[in-house]
């Protein structure tokens, strides 16, 4: 099954352009999906050798964050056309859209289920 991508690949649209202050609204979710893991600073005297290990932990944990946003907002942005995604509708809704694409439906349930 073979579907033309939604979005443009290229050196040029790989960065947002931030000359609109609209588009720095993404940002925030992206900043949002890094919140809590200050909270983990209380169990670092509980690690060995704090000093070394907790800030590697941290940068881990950053890593495998990003790593799973970006891929899976890119997944989404491949399917689902700019207009159908929205900051507003959320993301259990650019699900739907995803996978009704699919015609696999039943999947927006388990997802937000999930969520």
């Amino acid at each position: 099954l073979e579907r033309p991508t939604k979005i443009e690949i290229s050196w040029r649209s790989l960065f947002p352009d931030l000359t609109h202050i609209q588009n720095l609204t993404y940002l925030t979710g992206i900043l949002l999906s890094l919140v809590g893991t200050e909270l983990s600073a209380s169990y670092a005297s509980s690690i060995k050798r704090p000093q070394r290990n907790y800030p590697i932990a941290m940068l881990i944990s950053v890593i495998i964050i990003l790593f799973s946003l970006v891929f899976s907002s890119l997944a989404i942005a491949i399917v689902v056309s700019k207009e159908q995604i929205s900051l507003v509708n959320g993301l259990v809704e650019a699900f739907a859209v995803f996978f009704n694409s699919y015609h696999m439906g039943w999947m927006t349930g388990l997802i937000a289920f999930i969520i």
